[in-house]
């Protein structure tokens, strides 16, 4: 009896040591920024053909975190298209499509209209009902409900602001557009309150339903004292926990940096045409961007132009 004691405490001290490593979203006291920061290392070597050194970064760094698969980068597809092209285990690669589909969310339609994710589907073992059933099951792990808030802020912030250039703001317009930043100012309070940040693994991605739930105008709307008090330690906060997209924070910080000093401190309103508002450290900018889980100053401009040959500095 003594020894089969030992022996459990054995394992309990195991599988407790193994859990310790490993971080998942929304953990009390997680870190994502050195996560981002893997992220942007696998992509930028995917994209000049490194497909074994990415794959490599990638599945070390699932074994110690939880996925996001960040919007824009989509690191779980990285890593999925990667392994299909360097790990060549059959297995594993199926396991990954059904892990995609069923807690990252993507999207059938998108696959089949990328070359290499197609030809990953059309190996797999899997036909399209099974790959239905797989997105079944994540839009049954989505708070919809949430979700439908979240949608409806964006939707009022833009609406209310009109379409194209403003000529001329009048007091009834400005009124209105006041109303309804106070209004989403006492929605975020209560949405941190009753469900903490309404990140895309509780209300989903924007490919669910093609609807727009990017907060970020949102909080640009809200007012100094708000950022201040409210939003900005929110967010950091978040972030943090592989909840809150790091560029929102920087640009939240910046937009009230400017408004206090006329200065930035992350870069985050850059005009590449080379007019900008100063930063507060330009030599240390890069370090400075890292500290909270941003790439590289230059790295989204670099970007654009080797994966999709688009140039920033071409109106």
């Amino acid at each position: 009896m003594k020894e089969k004691s030992l022996v459990l405490l054995f394992l309990l001290i195991i599988l407790f040591s193994c859990k310790s490593t490993y971080t998942k979203i929304g953990d009390k006291d997680a870190n994502y920024i050195p996560y981002y920061l893997k992220v942007y290392e696998a992509d930028s070597l995917f994209i000049v053909k490194d497909y074994k050194r990415s794959y490599e970064i990638l599945d070390s760094l699932f074994k110690k975190y939880e996925p996001i698969n960040i919007s824009g980068y989509k690191e779980y597809e990285t890593y999925l298209m990667a392994s299909y092209l360097v790990e060549k285990n059959k297995a594993k690669i199926d396991k990954i499509i059904q892990k995609s589909f069923q807690r990252y969310g993507s999207n059938y339609i998108f696959f089949e209209n990328d070359t290499l994710l197609n030809k990953i589907l059309k190996d797999s073992k899997f036909n399209k009902n099974d790959l239905s059933l797989f997105s079944e099951k994540y839009v049954l792990s989505l708070d919809l409900k949430l979700r439908d808030t979240v949608e409806l802020m964006v939707a009022q912030d833009k609406d209310v602001r009109g379409k194209g250039p403003v000529i001329e703001e009048n007091i009834e317009k400005i009124n209105r557009q006041e109303k309804i930043n106070r209004q989403n100012e006492n929605r975020i309070i209560t949405i941190f309150n009753k469900h903490g940040y309404p990140s895309v693994k509780k209300i989903g991605y924007y490919e669910y339903n093609q609807k727009n739930i990017e907060l970020l105008a949102v909080y640009l709307h809200c007012s100094p004292t708000f950022m201040d008090s409210i939003l900005l330690p929110k967010l950091y906060e978040s972030l943090r926990k592989g909840e809150a997209n790091p560029y929102n924070y920087a640009t939240v910080y910046d937009k009230l940096k400017i408004y206090q000093t006329d200065e930035q401190l992350y870069g985050t309103f850059l005009d590449y045409q080379g007019h900008s508002t100063p930063l507060i450290n330009p030599k240390k900018i890069d370090s400075i961007r890292k500290s909270v889980g941003l790439n590289n100053l230059n790295y989204p401009k670099w970007r654009l132009k080797a994966k999709y040959n688009y140039d920033m500095n071409i109106n």
